[in-house]
């Protein structure tokens, strides 16, 4: 293993696979509220290390102060991540990790994590109700991220000079000039502004305030990931169609939407998955979806345009 760039604050984002299906914020949101639901969330929130001062485990590090700073403003009071936690969470994808050995140990793993990779977990495991990939080219469905999902979970390529001076500064900002230093994942837990909106994150135990140059330039991925508490919130639900997602949810996934879209409405019978009326193997299941994925589309609309055009003649 090679030396940190600083000893106490580790990376470990592991780059995504873009051909991997997802489901996108953009075609969920009805409208961006005028009014945000919360443009701080970072005050009085104990934000955790959760040992990404030792090891690569800012994506799960992440997720808990996400999660910290979501449920403290919503329900009242913050549902923390165990040591344990994060420990059998970072295992997901470093089965032999071991928290007891140090990270240049030969023996340990400690390689990082993918965040849709674990946001996929997490939703299996019904600890989320499930997550929307945000174009960081959009800056409507950033601020949709932002006042809705009241954060994005966010992958970076940090610089050298992020991770020491310019975090002892309070401040991260684009600076051509800084080798890099490697992949690392935060919430944002706060934003300001209205055409280049700058936004503060919580890492390594720490509230760092990024510019919009920064954000412009070096956040590589972004993520709404949703909650119980945000579908129990009125103002989450007049603007965010749940209908529609919790559609693609099962178009994706195979399975029903765990909560239902209207409270007044029982939870429908999930709807049979693009593949298993047609009973394809998992081999064309999967060119399938990528086929889908690349026209931007759900595995079922591609299907349904594919023999609408198959059948145009007969």
């Amino acid at each position: 293993m090679t030396e940190p760039v600083h000893p106490t604050r580790k990376l470990g984002l592991r780059p995504n696979d873009p051909a991997k299906p997802r489901l996108q914020l953009a075609r969920m949101v009805r409208t961006v509220p005028e009014h945000p639901i919360a443009a701080d969330l970072m005050d009085g929130v104990g934000l955790g290390l959760d040992l990404n001062d030792e090891f690569g485990t800012c994506v799960p590090t992440g997720f808990d102060n996400f999660r910290r700073m979501v449920t403290l403003a919503l329900a009242g009071k913050a549902t923390e991540a165990t040591i344990a936690d994060i420990v059998a969470w970072y295992r997901t994808q470093n089965p032999g990790f071991n928290p007891n050995l140090s990270w240049d140990d030969q023996r340990q793993e400690d390689n990082g994590m993918v965040i849709q990779d674990f946001l996929a977990w997490l939703t299996r495991q019904g600890l989320i109700l499930g997550f929307a990939a945000v174009d960081v080219r959009d800056d409507e469905m950033l601020k949709a991220a932002n006042y809705l999902a009241m954060g994005p979970i966010n992958g970076l390529d940090l610089d050298s000079v992020q991770v020491g001076p310019q975090f002892d500064a309070g401040t991260w900002d684009y600076d051509p000039t800084a080798p890099n230093a490697g992949g690392h994942c935060v919430p944002t837990g706060a934003y300001s502004g209205d055409d280049r909106a700058e936004e503060d994150c919580a890492t390594w135990a720490a509230r760092i305030h990024m510019t919009a140059d920064f954000l412009d330039r070096q956040r590589s991925e972004a993520w709404a990931v949703l909650l119980p508490e945000h579908i129990q919130h009125p103002g989450f639900r007049e603007h965010f169609d749940l209908a529609a997602f919790a559609a693609a949810y099962t178009a994706i996934t195979g399975r029903a939407f765990p909560v239902k879209v209207d409270p007044d409405v029982p939870v429908p019978p999930a709807p049979q998955p693009a593949g298993r009326w047609v009973q394809l193997s998992p081999a064309v299941a999967g060119r399938v979806a990528r086929a889908a994925h690349r026209r931007g589309l759900l595995a079922e609309d591609w299907v349904n345009d594919h023999f609408q055009h198959y059948f145009r003649d007969l």
